[in-house]
């Protein structure tokens, strides 16, 4: 009846959750990357090693890469142009040359001007998304989560006997 409200909830859940600000900023940016760029790429298999290295939250990746990969369809115009735009420059071609001639290299997919074009969108949107989501995740906790914690639902979810099995379990995991 209401597609969009395990979406939202899972969103709350991410907010609500013990996961640092900024492992939710690095997750959301990560997915953005991915679901900008077309997903069968090298650069998203580091993008994949790197999330497990450094530890985000695999929930803000996955929400990145839905909410991205929409904005990915919507941009391949631009992104194709943009892409275009650093192929066909005369001062870059020897670097290009030089890029597709090396084995592993090639299969980056730089010579295809939507994924060149798309990554560069996403490079650029990477910090100022970052910041802005780090700067939501703690504008919410401190501000907005108290609030919500008040409303009366919280307070009879609070109550259940299902939320007390879960804070048992979940307890007994840390």
């Amino acid at each position: 009846m209401f597609p969009a409200i395990g979406p939202i909830s899972k969103i709350i859940k991410l907010l609500h959750s013990e996961v640092k600000p900024w492992q939710l900023a690095t997750g959301l940016c990560f997915g953005m990357v991915m679901g900008i760029t077309p997903l069968v790429n090298l650069h998203n298999l580091f993008i994949l090693f790197l999330c497990l290295v450094i530890a985000v939250n695999f929930g803000a990746v996955t929400l990145g890469l839905a909410l991205f990969s929409i904005v990915g369809f919507i941009i391949d115009p631009l992104a194709d142009k943009i892409g275009l735009s650093l192929l066909n420059d005369p001062a870059l071609r020897d670097f290009w040359t030089r890029l597709y001639n090396t084995p592993t290299l090639t299969w980056t997919h730089f010579n295809n001007s939507i994924v060149l074009g798309s990554l560069v969108i996403a490079l650029a949107l990477f910090v100022p998304l970052w910041a802005a989501t780090w700067f939501f995740v703690r504008f919410y906790r401190e501000r907005i989560m108290a609030g919500m914690e008040k409303l009366k639902i919280m307070k009879v979810l609070k109550g259940s006997s299902l939320y007390q099995t879960y804070t048992k379990i979940r307890n007994w995991t840390e």
